[in-house]
């Protein structure tokens, strides 16, 4: 199993931090080896939703992912059931002092010839879910206010939680 975490501290508040992270079209501006995310199932996010991300890693690749833990304003897992490694994705969201403390945790479980490349994906998970914490951190701060359709950080779970 690989393992990548990382935690960064982004200075807005936690109900802003998940309402983005939460809705599924905002993923490529931050995340970019995510092209595309295609939600298939209608209404509000909630356990048992299921997404289709294009992915740029190794190829070009169509993950079919599901909700499969979520805490408003706390916590959102992601698993991947179909797809390279099945990922897992695990967000957390911390109030802190000086907004919210947020965490970034990827597992994956090379199978097949995907093994193969085991030995450089070890060192290179870490980095990778670095630099997408690091992307969340950028477009939060510097974009005080991020919009998604013209409102602010909303998220299918309703308005401005």
């Amino acid at each position: 199993m690989i393992v990548g975490e990382s935690t960064v501290t982004i200075n807005r508040a936690v109900k802003d931090v998940f309402a983005y992270v939460s809705e599924p079209k905002n993923e490529p501006t931050w995340h970019n080896d995510v092209i595309e995310v295609r939600t298939t199932s209608d209404g509000l996010l909630e356990l048992g939703t299921r997404l289709e991300w294009t992915v740029r890693f190794a190829g070009t690749e169509d993950y079919t992912i599901e909700v499969t833990d979520l805490e408003p304003n706390r916590l959102l897992r992601l698993t991947t059931k179909e797809g390279r490694g099945h990922p897992i994705l695990t967000h957390r969201f911390e109030p802190v002092e000086d907004g919210t403390r947020y965490t970034r945790r990827v597992e994956i479980q090379p199978e097949g010839l995907f093994r193969v490349l085991q030995p450089i994906m070890r060192l290179q998970a870490p980095r990778r879910n670095a630099r997408w914490a690091q992307n969340l951190k950028h477009v939060l701060e510097v974009d005080a206010r991020p919009r998604v359709n013209g409102d602010l950080a909303q998220s299918r779970w309703g308005r401005n939680q």
